[in-house]
């Protein structure tokens, strides 16, 4: 439902994903949204992870204020950290058929998956995706919602989505602007996804 700039997806059965009846010229419908792509024990299940083995995993950024808030899957142990693996390796491949039946895009590739922990007062400004090259889509995955804040916000026009718990928000971030509002009170979890449309772009 979109009310007021801000939306919210509505809990209990799976509903698939939408834009909600938004007509096409609306930006909003240039937003694939998924209600409950992942289970909310799974979800914690992730937090969970994170939480034991940001010090194991987690690395210096060049920018100061990502320092240890990430957790890559590139970084992790095929065999120590099996489990955890195979669920983002899942997650991944249900955002991509998610992707390409939204979108109608036929090929679509991962770039990067990480965990990201966003602590009370953190925030971003508003950005578009240009770390990784040749970035097609961008995809956050909310892992939690008991906070307040942290909203992913839209420049134009401005209106926000709200986290639910095992949604799934999924767009063009390399041409969207978008951005994360300060989180005022709790912390907000994460798993961030980049996809990309060339496979020369996808690492070894």
């Amino acid at each position: 439902m979109i009310t007021n700039g801000d939306h919210r997806g509505t809990s209990g059965a799976r509903e698939g994903c939408a834009t909600n009846g938004l007509s096409d010229a609306h930006p909003c419908s240039k937003l694939l949204f998924c209600p409950d792509l992942l289970e909310a024990s799974e979800c914690s299940r992730l937090i969970h992870f994170f939480d034991a083995n940001i010090e194991k995993y987690g690395s210096a950024h060049r920018q100061n204020e990502w320092s240890h808030r990430t957790i890559g899957d590139y970084a992790l142990s095929a065999k120590a950290d099996r489990d955890v693996l195979r669920l983002l390796n899942r997650v991944k491949f249900h955002v991509m058929d998610a992707i390409r039946e939204f979108f109608g895009v036929r090929f679509i590739y991962p770039q990067a998956s990480q965990l990201v922990i966003w602590p009370e007062g953190s925030e971003q400004p508003e950005h578009v995706d240009t770390y990784f090259p040749d970035t097609s889509f961008s995809a956050i995955l909310y892992l939690n919602e008991n906070f307040e804040g942290g909203e992913t916000f839209f420049i134009d026009p401005a209106h926000r989505i709200l986290p639910q718990v095992g949604a799934l928000l999924a767009f063009d971030g390399a041409t969207l602007e978008h951005g994360v509002g300060r989180v005022t009170r709790g912390t907000r979890y994460t798993n961030a996804m980049w996809f990309t449309g060339n496979i020369r772009s996808v690492g070894p």
